[in-house]
């Protein structure tokens, strides 16, 4: 009875070690990952470090990646040294995490984003793709759209996006893209028929719903059509609670002052207008002053 209590006791004793150890690593990747956007040279030291004493830790590869990845981006001379030691990361932390779906895209973007001498490859790219449809099939199929978005020209992308089966997971998705695509192209009319399709077939405040938002009230302005229903669909993205990710709400707040503008709504124009001015986007505060 005492060697099992011992043995068990031992057990917990290099489980509780393990832990704590996990929950070590765990805080100073994300320290070394916060540091990306203040102090690259500080981000790098540390990740080194981390590497160094953690070598098999998967995340700490692949913020190993993103930081030499970002570190080659802005490099001359040492930009091929940095690319190659990004790569190495990454695919080291696919090989330790096959399943994990966000290090998967990350290569992805790596191959798109490399030039081939830095180990830059579609066909490599497309295989990361495969990989992740394998794994989940919504994944992947966003994956795959970025493939196409980033390899192929706008006609292409269109036959792409109209040969893909719609599902009640992607048909959202698709028209969305499409009426970005259609935009782009200045088929505003198109576009306003797919961002409403999208609109209609999303989910509840995610994020994809208010950038089809944000997009009505984008076209709205670029067609001088739809005022009014770009008019609301601003007003309910501006109302919403907004990430990173999204449009910011001082660019809603624009482009909503631009809307009112067309319908000839000076008090709304004026009022917009002054909440567009708050920002510090030097991009919206230059097209402000115009």
């Amino acid at each position: 009875m005492m060697k099992h209590v011992v043995i068990f006791t031992l057990l917990l004793t290099t489980f509780c070690s393990m832990a704590k150890a996990t929950t070590e690593i765990d805080k100073l990747n994300q320290q070394a990952i916060a540091l990306i956007d203040e102090d690259l040279d500080a981000a790098e030291s540390l990740i080194n470090k981390l590497q160094q004493e953690y070598p098999n830790n998967h995340l700490t590869l692949f913020y190993c990646g993103r930081i030499m990845g970002r570190q080659a981006g802005l490099a001359f001379f040492k930009a091929l040294s940095y690319a190659e030691k990004s790569l190495a990361c990454m695919e080291k932390a696919v090989l330790l995490a096959p399943d994990n779906i966000t290090y998967r895209k990350g290569l992805v973007n790596f191959y798109l984003g490399a030039p081939a001498i830095a180990g830059g490859s579609e066909e490599r790219a497309f295989k990361q793709v495969e990989e992740i449809m394998l794994r989940d099939k919504t994944q992947g199929f966003i994956a795959e759209l970025a493939f196409y978005k980033q390899t192929k020209s706008s006609k292409e992308l269109e036959k792409k996006l109209l040969s893909f089966e719609q599902t009640p997971a992607n048909v959202a998705l698709i028209a969305y893209e499409l009426g970005l695509l259609y935009q782009q192209n200045k088929d505003f009319n198109n576009a306003h028929q797919q961002f409403l399709k999208a609109l209609n077939n999303s989910d509840a405040m995610s994020s994809l719903k208010l950038n089809i938002l944000y997009q009505l009230g984008r076209n709205a302005v670029f067609s001088k059509t739809n005022i009014q229903l770009g008019i609301e669909a601003l007003t309910n993205y501006s109302k919403s609670e907004l990430n990173t990710s999204l449009p910011s709400l001082y660019w809603a707040y624009y482009r909503l002052s631009q809307l009112y503008e067309l319908s000839n709504n000076t008090e709304g124009y004026n009022k917009y207008r002054r909440l567009a001015r708050k920002t510090d986007d030097e991009q919206l505060i230059k097209l402000l002053k115009r």
